[in-house]
């Protein structure tokens, strides 16, 4: 059963499936003491009753540069319309936007017309059709500058700067697409918030349609997009989006 089915009362039945799921799990682990070996330094104590609770997912299996508030023991996303789009909030923010008043406009009007997912696939999840069809992460080397921790050239203070983003939301999805043997760079300012949940540059209705200039230019692999900043200005005018940009610690990270 899917967690979010807890909403309609069915919490009892909830906690049921799971115990029984990880009952499976752990039948097959004692079956196979090669099925689903522990991490390294992990104590796992499999006569331990399972407990439904909420628990963090260790950031080391997030892909690179996505937002430190996924995965971080309890839900930081409200669904609506429908499940069609998802809302992600803050830790200034509540669930369900309880207490808060907000007010939102429906842009939810496009359609899939031109989108060719292959059968079983699911946008929100590595390709399942094409397993090894994923991005493994920038090369070592390229780690520390992408996520603003390289010796020298660290990130701005973005909320002194102006960005109203949450520092919660933290800092990551600057780039997609490869480091070597590529045929085109493109340099960009982040236009949709969709990149916080996808932890990849560029990948709302602006990136789609770059995509397709891509494609038509023959570039379906050998490319590299980087944002100039990785963090979300979407509600940030032009004007400040280009002083941000301007900034001389900015350019000097960009660059670089």
């Amino acid at each position: 059963m899917h967690p979010g089915s807890a909403q309609g009362g069915a919490l009892s039945a909830l906690k049921a499936d799971f115990s029984r799921a990880a009952a499976q799990v752990r039948t097959w682990i004692e079956d196979d003491a090669g099925f689903l070996p522990a991490d390294a330094g992990v104590v796992r104590d499999l006569t331990v009753p399972y407990a439904y609770l909420s628990d963090a997912v260790p950031h080391r299996d997030f892909p690179f540069g996505c937002t430190p508030r996924l995965g971080r023991g309890a839900t930081s996303s409200n669904r609506k319309d429908n499940q069609r789009s998802i809302q992600l909030f803050s830790a200034g923010g509540r669930a369900n936007a309880g207490g808060a008043s907000l007010d939102y406009v429906d842009t939810c009007t496009g359609s899939p017309e031109g989108y060719e997912g292959k059968s079983g696939d699911i946008p929100i999840e590595p390709p399942r059709a094409e397993p090894r069809q994923y991005d493994p992460g920038p090369p070592t080397a390229f780690g520390p500058l992408l996520s603003g921790q390289q010796t020298g050239l660290p990130w701005p203070d973005f909320a002194a700067q102006g960005v109203t983003a949450h520092p919660s939301l933290g800092v990551g999805p600057i780039y997609r697409g490869r480091f070597s043997s590529i045929s085109g760079l493109v340099l960009a300012d982040p236009a949709e918030p969709d990149d916080l949940f996808t932890g990849r540059a560029l990948t709302g209705e602006s990136g789609q349609r770059l995509q397709a200039f891509l494609t038509a230019a023959g570039l379906t692999k050998k490319y590299l997009i980087l944002r100039t900043v990785p963090v979300d200005t979407s509600d940030l005018s032009a004007s400040k989006r280009d002083a941000l940009v301007d900034r001389p610690e900015v350019q000097t990270c960009t660059v670089t």
